[in-house]
């Protein structure tokens, strides 16, 4: 008989037990010898409307039970089933929109950070066979988002659309946006004769979408198929169960970015398709930013994520496109579009001899087509410095120390002279100001009772700090204690430093979310360190720590 145990989502660091019943007949106490650390790797699918329930299947291994789910944020609930690779997740009506994250963890360890996202609109699974235009699966009303895996290798996910003449499509793949999955996928759009009439790749790094325009009545087919992300000896389309995605149609409003591109509350002009021309407003919340219903209440599909989106520096600035140099003041957060083949926008503002000044660009990160190219000019006309790309990224960020007093003007235009709505950019100037980071190799970590724990920090500093750095780790069980080190402005610990982690004798096993700080005095400063999600582009500063129980 199963045995489930449940303790309900009481705050943003609690956690939900799970005894899996499945875990206790392969790994019986009596017999066990060693134990397995949870390793889910992936969820299907992989999120659900605001305010309903959906049943989940793990991935991966969930570990020897007992375990337990840890959830990063409140408004989320998770349940057991029959099933041990099975749970069911609950959000609230009111649960904002975005990823939240799930960590399974019992007592030898716990596995990787894994998404799970929470949307604002109707929701529903793919359903199989539906590899061919004859077996597509009919999606009778949009707007939707469609969970799915291309979970084998060759496989191909094909729906149909009905489309009414001068309604546009648009499709966009979330796959490594939000989730991680291993995949380079494509998105095509048949006609009813089954001949394609578009195709896309990338537009939010190796996530297509397509945006088309019927141009008579009748049923489209969106296929859907992909390579590896990381490219191998194979000729055929990939696919495993980790290839999970979230297709999100529609034919009504679709905000593709906002004017001002800010991360901060307030009313925003948007850039899109099927838009009526009415403001959209950004309510802020606890570390979050929700985008509120439009004024005709409906609830608008937004490809970008909200919470990537720049941080504010100095004023907010909306390109005037009548100005062929527009004035700004420092610093500035300045948003453009380079709307035809060909234009440049051009930005003065005055300088000061020796002042520091940071130029940082936003365009791929957010879904632009633009490739900018970004010229810095004086009040002559000539050319200070030109810069493309900053390492593998294709987003120019540099700094320039003022030479002289003058006028100076910013230029931002295509590299390749290319021009559309959809190359649109944020251009932010902002002071140099000296600041630090702190990398991780990982985000998860295990105590050994015989030996201390080394957890190698790497450190930048940024615009010369020359200030020691002291480090703090916050929630370390009771008995574990941080060997004191700081990392000193020259020598040996300036780029990196190894903290060193010792258990006292008798401690008593223990596990949960920490911290690791970084922290300065004159200037003060306080950061944390951040390490990589497995299969993910972004970082993390939800740490966990196991301490196993004493042989």
């Amino acid at each position: 008989m199963f045995l489930f145990e449940l303790f309900p989502t009481l705050s943003p660091s609690s956690f939900v037990r799970v005894f899996c019943g499945a875990a206790l007949l392969a790994f019986p106490y009596s017999n066990r010898v060693t134990a397995e650390v949870p390793a889910v790797t992936a969820l299907f699918p992989s999120g659900v409307q605001a305010g309903q329930s959906v049943t989940v299947k793990l991935q991966g291994s969930v570990g020897t039970a007992p375990v337990e789910v840890w959830i990063d944020r409140p408004d989320l609930t998770v349940a057991v089933t029959e099933k041990p690779d099975e749970i069911v997740i609950t959000t609230l009506m009111d649960a904002r929109p975005g990823v939240a994250w799930l960590r399974w963890q019992n007592a030898e360890g716990a596995s990787d950070l894994r998404p799970f996202l929470i949307g604002s609109g109707p929701e529903i699974v793919e359903i199989e066979p539906n590899n061919a235009t004859k077996v597509a699966q009919a999606i009778a009303t949009l707007p939707v988002t469609i969970n799915g895996a291309l979970d084998k290798r060759s496989e191909i996910d094909t729906f149909s659309v009905e489309l009414k003449a001068g309604q546009t499509l648009v499709a966009s793949l979330d796959a490594h946006r939000s989730l991680p999955s291993p995949i380079d996928a494509v998105l095509q759009l048949a006609d009813s004769h089954g001949f394609i009439v578009d195709q896309n790749e990338d537009s939010f790094g190796s996530d297509p979408e397509l945006v088309w325009t019927a141009l008579s009545d009748g049923t489209w087919y969106i296929r859907l198929f992909a390579f590896p992300a990381a490219p191998d000896s194979s000729i055929e389309y990939t696919g495993s169960p980790n290839a999970i995605y979230r297709l999100h149609l529609t034919t009504g409003p679709a905000i593709d970015h906002l004017r001002p591109l800010v991360k901060q509350p307030g009313e925003f002009s948007a850039g899109g398709w099927n838009l009526t021309g009415d403001k959209l407003s950004l309510i802020g919340e606890p570390g979050s930013l929700r985008l509120a219903p439009l004024a005709s209440g409906a609830v608008a599909f937004t490809p970008f994520t909200i919470d990537q989106l720049p941080e504010p520096v100095g004023t907010a600035v909306v390109e005037e496109t009548a100005s062929a140099s527009q004035l700004v003041t420092l610093h500035a957060s300045i948003t453009g579009v380079i709307d035809a083949p060909g234009d440049l926008d051009a930005y003065r503002f005055m300088g000061i001899k020796g002042h520091a000044i940071r130029f940082r660009t936003h365009t791929r990160s957010l879904g632009s087509a633009l490739d900018p190219l970004v010229r810095f000019r004086n009040s002559t006309g000539q050319l200070v410095t030109e810069q493309d790309d900053s390492g593998e990224s294709p987003d120019p960020n540099f700094d320039i120390i003022i030479p002289v007093d003058d006028e100076y003007t910013v230029e931002i235009t295509d590299r390749f002279g290319s021009g559309s709505d959809l190359h649109f950019y944020s251009l932010v100037i902002g002071p140099e100001v000296a600041d630090f980071e702190l990398t991780l190799a990982g985000n998860r970590f295990t105590l050994d009772r015989t030996k201390p724990l080394e957890i190698p920090v790497t450190i930048t500093r940024l615009v010369g700090l020359s200030v020691p750095i002291q480090f703090t780790i916050e929630g370390l069980p009771a008995g574990v204690t941080l060997e004191p080190i700081e990392s000193k402005p020259e020598g040996d610990t300036a780029k990196a430093v190894t903290l060193k982690l010792t258990v006292a004798p008798g401690t008593a096993a223990a596990k949960g979310p920490i911290h690791i700080i970084g922290q300065t005095t004159g200037p003060d400063l306080k950061h944390n360190a951040k390490g990589p999600i497995d299969g993910m582009k972004v970082t993390t500063d939800s740490l966990w720590i196991t301490l196993p129980a004493g042989g």
